[in-house]
């Protein structure tokens, strides 16, 4: 690993991780069907990232950015990523950016498609009352750790 390298990690609740997990594995055989899985491989990837962060002595080289902040404000998102990598901001540059990364206008999405929905919270609406209890089990200190409230929803 070069010594003045930089790295950028998005994360996500793993919840809706599972979630668009779920989708993907109607059509990709690598995605689990199995809640269980599907967990255990979020986790593995937070542990890993932050094992990485934990390896890297200057934090001034790694970003960790939450999906949800990316969505509820893209520009302020990529402004941020574009600081971080010390890339030019400009508003003009920023804007394009986030047109061609919209996932709101991704028309092949959905049950079957190359991309689910990319919403925030759609757990909420597709796990079942095991599903809750399985994560709770399993990742919800995980999840707190990394900065999400737990949610009884």
């Amino acid at each position: 690993m070069r010594m003045n390298s930089k790295f950028i990690e998005v994360i996500r609740d793993g919840r809706d991780v599972c979630v668009s997990m779920q989708q993907i594995a109607t059509r990709q055989s690598w995605a689990y069907r199995s809640r269980r899985k599907q967990i255990c491989l979020w986790e593995k990837a937070i542990r890993k990232g932050m094992e990485l962060k934990e390896q890297i002595a200057d934090s001034k080289r790694y970003l960790t950015i939450r999906y949800e902040d990316l969505k509820a404000d893209p520009c302020g998102g990529i402004k941020k990523i574009f600081s971080f990598a010390q890339i030019a901001d400009e508003d003009k540059i920023v804007n394009q950016v986030r047109e061609v990364t919209d996932i709101d206008k991704i028309d092949s999405k959905g049950i079957g498609k190359p991309v689910w929905t990319g919403n925030v919270g759609s757990w909420k609406q597709y796990f079942t009352i095991k599903d809750k209890k399985l994560f709770k089990q399993t990742a919800k200190a995980l999840l707190e750790q990394i900065g999400y409230e737990w949610d009884e929803s």
